[in-house]
């Protein structure tokens, strides 16, 4: 958000919090973590997720909720098209893909 706001100057920045309400709200994942070996040493490197990390995610466990939310209707579809691809059905822009509801 703090990159969006700095590139639009009329933008309020906010601050997003967990609805303290909800139950069993899930998680947030904006990155991954990479485990290397660097000279005999193990090294943690936190990383971005992109969208093939994503869909690989969703893969591993397709019969999980997932709520996917992506900031263009173009890296939905791109999103959707990896799913599809790999027979996972789903809701895009309201309509169901796969034939997800039976």
């Amino acid at each position: 958000m703090p990159r969006i706001a700095k590139l639009n100057k009329t933008r309020k920045f906010k601050e997003w919090r967990e609805n303290p309400h909800a139950n069993g709200s899930g998680t947030v994942t904006t990155h991954l973590i990479n485990t290397r070996i660097e000279n005999g040493e193990q090294i943690q490197l936190r990383e971005r997720m992109k969208t093939n990390n994503l869909i690989r995610l969703v893969a591993q466990s397709p019969q999980d909720d997932w709520l996917i939310m992506a900031p263009t209707k173009a890296t939905c579809d791109v999103i959707s098209n990896g799913l599809e691809k790999l027979s996972i059905g789903h809701f895009l822009h309201r309509q169901d893909i796969l034939d997800t509801a039976n």
